[in-house]
């Protein structure tokens, strides 16, 4: 051996004498951390393979099949955040384009259908192509009504409501012979009173799916199609006791569409969707519609509009268009369309 501080090792060879495997001293001294570090890093290497059989972390058994499990939990994880930030994201497009900038808007809903209207600036050949007057063939996907009538026709319903939008029947006093109906009558409808002017809307897509129900809302005239061709017929009522000339189908034929024998003065216009969150400001609609508006007024018994409320929720489970919905304003000249054309009897 050396000296205290100096190391030996062995070289392999031969000497300048032919001795071989000659221990020669070294003339440096091995710092001592460096021999610690050899040693720890030998302890661990005894220590893992005295575990692990010399595998590495990974290696043993049901190692890989737990990392597999890992990156399946937390590759569905990413999955789940991802489906709900698309979902959010479609509910926010979809919150969006119910509305659209009332410049950059095609012709709107509701407008006045009396003979002697002026027509508006709205002109294209395109939306006139797309007038639809015939509903055969169409899936009837939804029924409501609106409190008071939204379009307004001259001599038949054309009375505007003090503080409110839409308009009464011109002669809503006559509230029929009968004398036994009150607002007691009323135990389905919402929003409705004896001698209020409602405007029923039946709505028909190409979009609608065949055999399906009537449902609540318009989302059903969307179901097969992305940009369906859509008609909404219209007439208007006014509650009254019933008694002679009152609108006497049954429930189920008033949910079906309208009564053709009682319509003989009806146009047809292309237009959108209606209702009080629209306006002609800044939040137009943004969905084409053909209208077919009966111009005259009729009556309609308050038993019989809540009995077709009725059928509404027990056959269709319908909630919200049993109430009556708030009507939008008239639009201007410079969003209604430029012609209108009667609806022709064939096609009642």
């Amino acid at each position: 051996m050396g000296r205290a501080g100096d190391a030996t090792h062995k070289v392999s060879g031969r000497d300048s004498k032919g001795a071989s495997n000659v221990t020669q001293p070294i003339d440096r001294a091995m710092p001592c951390d460096r021999v610690e570090r050899r040693w720890t890093r030998a302890t661990v290497r005894v220590t893992r393979t005295a575990r692990g059989g010399g595998r590495r972390p990974g290696d043993r058994p049901g190692d890989r099949a737990m990392a597999r499990a890992r990156g399946t939990r937390g590759r569905a994880i990413v999955a789940v955040v991802r489906a709900i930030v698309a979902g959010v994201g479609a509910t926010a497009a979809r919150a969006n384009e119910e509305f659209v900038a009332c410049r950059d808007a095609r012709a709107q809903a509701p407008i006045d259908v009396s003979a002697t209207a002026a027509m508006g600036a709205m002109a294209s050949e395109t939306w006139k192509r797309a007038m639809v007057s015939d509903v055969r063939g169409m899936v009837l996907v939804n029924v409501h009504f609106h409190a008071p009538a939204e379009h307004r026709s001259e001599g038949e319903y054309s009375t505007r409501e003090v503080s409110e939008t839409g308009f009464s029947c011109d002669d809503a006093a006559t509230l029929g012979s009968d004398g036994e109906a009150s607002n007691d009558a009323f135990v389905h409808c919402e929003n409705v009173a004896l001698g209020d002017t409602v405007e029923l809307h039946w709505v028909y897509s190409t979009g609608g799916e065949r055999g399906a129900e009537i449902s609540d809302g318009l989302g059903s005239a969307f179901a097969t199609q992305r940009n369906p061709l859509i008609v909404v017929r219209a007439q208007v009522f006014r509650v009254t006791n019933g008694g002679d000339g009152a609108y006497d189908d049954d429930a189920k034929s008033l949910l079906s569409g309208w009564n053709a024998s009682i319509v003989t003065d009806a146009l047809q216009y292309i237009g959108s969707t209606t209702g009080s969150k629209y306006d002609s400001i800044d939040k137009c609609s943004p969905y084409a519609v053909t209208w077919h508006v009966d111009r005259k007024c009729h009556n309609i018994s308050a038993r019989k509009i809540d009995e077709m409320c009725g059928e509404m929720k027990r056959t269709y489970s319908m909630t919200e268009d049993i109430r009556a919905h708030e009507s939008r304003e008239l639009v201007p000249p410079r969003l209604m369309t430029s012609e209108t054309r009667p609806l022709e009897s064939p096609f009642f």
